[in-house]
């Protein structure tokens, strides 16, 4: 990625898989590129942890969140909306070939780690506020929400959270842009 936004740093290159092996500061880089050459077309952006867990769940307070047709995602079906190590192949997998949440979203579950915006302090919900929290501290590391195609189906509940150092690069971990228009 760099200072090309069409660059590929992936392990499993294709089109059609995430992107991954980027740090933070890569997409920090990648983001401010898209702005240069989108001018007036909205603000891209990292979600923040609460945002990216509230689509996640899709408005819902089940551990995996809400499929489609308001069906909730469970141990049971996470297969149908998941890539994790009992289904991935040892690799990433095509974004969208698995079920959407209820709205809309594929791959909140498993595939890739995404960044978040956020700091991360391991013990920030015990205290934060209840509505947008925002941890803003400060942290050595930031926010890693999803799961990713490696980890067993109890790494792919939507509160599961983790935190890296903002230079770390690792075929685990890709990201998910907010388009503000």
């Amino acid at each position: 990625m760099g200072s090309d936004p069409k660059a590929n740093p992936s392990s499993f290159k294709d089109p059609a898989r995430p992107v991954e092996t980027v740090s933070f500061d890569d997409v920090q880089n990648y983001i401010n590129k898209l702005k240069e050459q989108s001018v007036g077309k909205g603000r891209y952006r990292l979600p923040s942890e609460a945002e990216w867990e509230y689509a996640a769940r899709a408005g819902s307070a089940g551990l995996f969140g809400m499929g489609a047709n308001q069906t909730p995602i469970t141990p049971d079906n996470l297969r149908d909306y998941a890539w994790f190590t009992a289904n991935a192949e040892n690799k990433t997998q095509f974004v969208g070939k698995k079920a959407a949440n209820a709205w809309g979203l594929h791959d909140m579950h498993g595939n890739v780690w995404e960044w978040c915006q956020d700091g991360y302090f391991p013990d920030f919900y015990a205290s934060s506020p209840d509505a947008d929290p925002v941890y803003t501290g400060p942290a050595t590391e930031r926010v890693l929400r999803g799961g990713c195609w490696f980890l067993d189906v109890r790494a792919q509940r939507v509160a599961l959270r983790g935190g890296s150092l903002p230079d770390a690069k690792s075929q685990y971990v890709g990201f998910r842009l907010v388009r503000e228009l």
